[in-house]
């Protein structure tokens, strides 16, 4: 291969410029590779998003928290238990107070608040679904909507709210077995890890 290199070059004129296109294709392609490896799913705390993180502009903070009215009781319980540890662990003006919505299902989830409903299409696995409604100019995060399986049992909805809840402030999967936002269920842990809690103190 190198000595098939060597011949172009020496050949000189359009050979060179072959040389140099191919040089540049395989340092390209090398590059790509390394980073792959070294920065894999799971190594930046923040979700990616059209070029940009997802994160909260500190205006629209503390996010209100809006129920469903079906939601069930032991969902609303766990949210307002986990609400309370993620503020004292990262900050009191993370979210704010929590309401019931009376008036039917909004067209869209009020700028600054993350809407909590029951998730009715059927999965393989039990749990929720964090979507986003942001500005894809900017990655900021508007809104939020998190549905939760009803059938969640009371240890397993503890863990999912505050995955869920991390994702709703924008954290990625993170693939640390010791990290809340690792992706699996059955290995996660019940915290955030270290390098997670440090983003979102840094960044909120």
């Amino acid at each position: 291969m190198f000595d098939f290199i060597k011949t172009l070059w020496i050949a000189g004129g359009a050979n060179r410029l072959t040389v140099i296109a191919c040089a540049l294709l395989i340092g390209t392609a090398t590059v790509g590779t390394i980073y792959g490896i070294v920065v894999r799913p799971g190594d930046v705390s923040f979700m990616q998003r059209d070029g940009h993180e997802l994160q909260w502009d500190k205006v629209d903070m503390p996010i209100a928290c809006y129920f469903e009215a079906d939601l069930p009781a032991l969902h609303r319980q766990t949210t307002l238990r986990v609400i309370a540890s993620l503020n004292n662990a990262v900050g009191p003006k993370l979210f704010g107070p929590c309401f019931d919505w009376q008036i039917g299902v909004p067209l869209k989830t009020p700028d600054g608040s993350v809407w909590l409903k029951i998730r009715t299409e059927r999965k393989e696995h039990a749990g929720a679904t964090t979507t986003h409604r942001y500005d894809k100019r900017t990655g900021r995060i508007l809104s939020a909507q998190v549905a939760l399986d009803s059938q969640l049992n009371a240890e397993d909805l503890e863990k999912v709210m505050l995955h869920e809840l991390g994702h709703v402030l924008g954290l990625d999967h993170d693939r640390e077995k010791g990290s809340i936002m690792y992706e699996s269920l059955t290995r996660r842990s019940s915290q955030l890890s270290s390098r997670d809690l440090k983003a979102l103190k840094e960044t909120y």
